[in-house]
């Protein structure tokens, strides 16, 4: 059986269409493709394939392709329950490509189960000892998930690693903190509203809940009361709510409320050294995707590294060909980028407002800068558009003047970290 029918048949089972598994990560056209043998996944895709179905990657190699010194072990591993399992994988031999990631996924649940066994015996010591191996052992694979480090966080409860007041409202908080994180939101809700006197950290939890249905004005409510728990994240989550109203003022004001909470900013100095911008027309542009579809591009690793999608590669090739675009980023759902205009024709004391209303068609050096702004902006729409096969941005953009030196070095430093505070608030870390 080949790779394609593996994957169609592991996706019939689990009860999903093409459009269900590709999420927003590969298109149905690709996933067809492999599916009928005449495409070939990369390791990326494959990986991501497997993980939304529950398997290993293994699972779909070819069976000729499949040469490892440990399959003997993981045989036995698989086939072995409690301690047993341990001990077989006391033999694995690493690192190894094909079995890596099931070989310590193994290791982590047996270890959970034991430790779950212990405290029913209420052997502590030895079940803190499992639980610590679990957490070692679930930081080397992608398919330990949020639910079994939710698990393990009841269970180093109940050990006596974590301490609580109220151990009630602590199993609430780690419950609802699950739900959320199995994306059921309308359960995390219910759970916090079961907690008597809700705290700052439940007003947190509340407003995720509420971000993730789109309740964006009942999301603002509880960050506001959320904001001395975290203000980092709380900034972050406001800058995306109001993003998503179209309030741009607010969410420009929240995204610079993230930059003061760091105590040690780092300041990226001017591509043109000691250019002065206040006597140059420059603007901050924010063009973004219909319904904030997740089209452009991921943000991966530690290190938030971009990796575009598609599409993405697409619209950067216009942007590139730009000359007025001299700072951009491409995130999933939109674009950040900095337009200056140099030709003198620029009045930096006008409103965005004022220029809209003396919008002239064209895009050459003479007509005014901010109709010379969203001929720029229309073009790279209109080109990716085309490229595409149909539209993906949203009508309106978002631009702001940007006023002096002070306001353009913010608003470099906002898009050179824009991705790093996407990944920090989807983890809801501090940045």
């Amino acid at each position: 059986m080949d790779l394609g029918v593996k994957l169609r048949q592991a996706r019939l089972e689990a009860g999903l269409s093409q459009r269900q598994l590709c999420g927003e990560e590969i298109t149905r056209n690709m996933l067809s493709q492999i599916e009928n043998g005449s495409a070939r996944p990369s390791m990326d895709t494959l990986q991501y394939l497997a993980a939304r179905l529950g398997k290993p990657v293994s699972y779909f190699l070819e069976e000729q392709s499949v040469t490892s010194p440990n399959q003997s072990v993981m045989a036995q591993a698989r086939n072995a329950a409690g301690q047993a399992v341990l001990d077989a994988l006391e033999k694995y031999q690493g690192p190894d490509g094909i079995f890596d990631r099931e070989r310590w996924l193994l290791e982590a649940l047996t270890c959970l189960e034991l430790a779950q066994q212990a405290l029913q015996e209420n052997k502590k010591e030895y079940a803190r000892a499992l639980l610590e191996q679990a957490q070692r052992a679930g930081a080397r694979t992608p398919y330990y998930t949020k639910e079994l480090m939710r698990r393990r966080e009841l269970l180093s409860f109940e050990a006596g690693l974590l301490e609580a007041v109220d151990p009630d409202q602590w199993e609430l908080f780690l419950l609802a903190k699950s739900a959320l994180e199995q994306n059921t939101p309308e359960k995390s809700i219910g759970l916090l509203q079961a907690i008597a006197s809700p705290t700052e950290k439940h007003h947190f939890l509340f407003a995720q809940a509420y971000l993730q249905l789109s309740q964006y004005e009942r999301a603002i409510e509880h960050f506001l009361q959320a904001e001395a728990y975290d203000p980092q994240t709380v900034y972050a989550g406001l800058e995306q709510c109001y993003s998503a109203l179209e309030d741009y003022k607010q969410a420009y004001f929240y995204a610079c409320k993230q930059r003061d909470c760091n105590e040690h900013p780092v300041r990226k100095a001017n591509r043109i050294p000691n250019y002065d911008y206040s006597q140059n027309g420059a603007y901050f542009i924010t063009i973004c995707t219909e319904d904030r579809k997740q089209l452009l591009s991921q943000i991966v690793g530690d290190d938030a590294h971009i990796v575009p999608k598609p599409y993405g590669k697409i619209l950067e090739k216009y942007i590139r060909n730009a000359p007025e675009i001299e700072k951009y980023v491409i995130m999933p759902d939109h674009i950040h980028m900095i337009i200056r205009l140099d030709d003198g024709t620029m009045c930096l004391n006008r409103s965005p407002t004022q220029e809209k209303k003396e919008h002239i068609v064209g895009a050459d050096a003479h007509i005014r800068p901010q109709s010379r702004v969203a001929s720029i902006v229309r073009s790279i729409k209109t080109l990716t558009a085309k490229e595409i096969g149909e539209s993906i941005f949203q009508r309106s953009y978002y631009d702001h003047v940007i006023r002096n030196q002070q306001d353009y070095n913010e608003i470099w430093e906002y898009i050179e970290n824009n991705p790093k505070k996407w990944m920090l608030s989807k983890k809801g870390e501090n940045w």
